[in-house]
């Protein structure tokens, strides 16, 4: 397997400002996902080459799933 130093990521698209690539070359999310206001986001993934400057990419739809928000708990006692 070639090595990986020898590439440069990228994320490029509509949604690229909502996600980062970390030391360890892992896509992260920047801030926390929230399914009511996007449910899926669309980015490229963007490899080039340092040596040749070759650029492979790949498009991908990151979906977002929903989930049973914790409700609020208020209790009042009356004295």
């Amino acid at each position: 397997m070639e090595e990986l130093s020898k590439w440069t990521l990228s994320i490029e698209g509509t949604d690229a400002k909502n996600f980062k690539i970390n030391g360890d070359h892992q896509l992260i999310f920047v801030g926390a996902a929230n399914y009511e206001a996007q449910s899926s986001y669309d980015i490229l993934l963007v490899a080039t080459n340092n040596e040749t400057g070759k650029t492979l990419s790949s498009f991908h739809e990151v979906n977002v799933t929903d989930r049973n928000d914790a409700p609020s708990l208020f209790i009042s006692h009356a004295y």
